[in-house]
């Protein structure tokens, strides 16, 4: 799913080793009295150190609000730079996998190289006429997507913690995600689903990861 921006994630993680060894070779590890990790991905990067989880992303208390009422069937809300490690090809191959005969359909919010690209395999999928893809979208207007949306996609290969997650959880929506990176700290049994298990109206659905499987 990143084959086609294969390059950038070649350099991020040249760059990653890189940082890891001008903190271990200049002693800066040794002068640190608490050392905190975004998530248990980057924890492993220090076996012989005790390491305290802290997911780094946070909500103003102003906004936390409880579900609003929503209209009939399911919209899915995916947020994000239009980029490979977002994951939208995955989220659209999952999408493909969902019953017809039911009320669902999927926004895409977000701008980025990848849009044509997604836009031909929703067509390919037979997905046009379920997901929109509306653009880039100020964060002043994300409380109207919020309160339309049931629940949150975040699909992203790799993703530090999610700040995304954080703000729909906030205002209510339960979120589907990976079991791992960010999306782990993050979510819950009581907040929404960890590697695309979902019951809907009885029913359940799964929105399989080809990738990485499901539990």
């Amino acid at each position: 799913y990143v084959r086609h921006g294969k390059w950038p994630e070649l350099v991020r993680r040249a760059a990653n080793r890189l940082s890891l060894l001008r903190l271990k070779s200049r002693g800066i590890l040794d002068r640190c009295s608490i050392l905190l990790a975004a998530n248990r991905e980057t924890a492993a990067c220090f076996p012989k150190m005790p390491v305290t989880v802290y997911p780094e992303v946070g909500i103003c208390e102003e906004d936390l609000s409880g579900g609003q009422e929503k209209e009939p069937g399911c919209v899915f809300l995916a947020a994000g730079r239009l980029i490979p490690r977002k994951g939208h090809a995955l989220l659209l191959d999952m999408l493909a996998g969902l019953p017809r005969e039911e009320h669902w359909s999927c926004c895409i919010l977000g701008e980025g190289p990848e849009r044509k690209r997604l836009m031909r395999q929703c067509e390919a999928l037979g997905l046009s006429g379920r997901v929109t893809f509306v653009g880039k979208v100020p964060f002043s207007q994300m409380e109207h997507w919020y309160r339309r949306a049931h629940v949150l996609v975040m699909s992203s290969l790799r993703e530090t913690t999610g700040s995304v997650a954080a703000e729909a959880m906030a205002r209510g929506l339960p979120v589907i995600t990976m079991d791992r990176f960010g999306g782990r700290e993050l979510v819950t049994e009581e907040t929404g689903w960890l590697n695309g298990i979902i019951e809907f109206n009885g029913n359940v659905w799964t929105l399989v990861d080809p990738t990485f499987g499901a539990n």
